[in-house]
């Protein structure tokens, strides 16, 4: 079984998609997350692939870590 590459521009566009859906700007989404929202804006450009800890709580329907909104 041979894995396809990671295309980082698609998973920043999910991401952004996810983010937008839930109606959240970038700084709200980066401060639950515990991030920077240089980082988050990264992500969404696809500059650098998000780790496992900043993609499952964006899953589609996961709560929000402060459970006011689904993303």
């Amino acid at each position: 079984m041979q894995l396809e590459p990671l295309d980082t521009r698609e998973i920043g566009k999910r991401l952004r998609t996810l983010r937008t859906n839930a109606r959240m700007k970038q700084v709200e989404l980066s401060s639950l997350l515990g991030i920077a929202q240089s980082t988050l804006s990264l992500y969404e450009r696809g500059g650098i692939i998000p780790g496992f800890e900043i993609l499952i709580p964006c899953k589609p329907g996961a709560s929000s870590l402060s459970g006011r909104r689904r993303i």
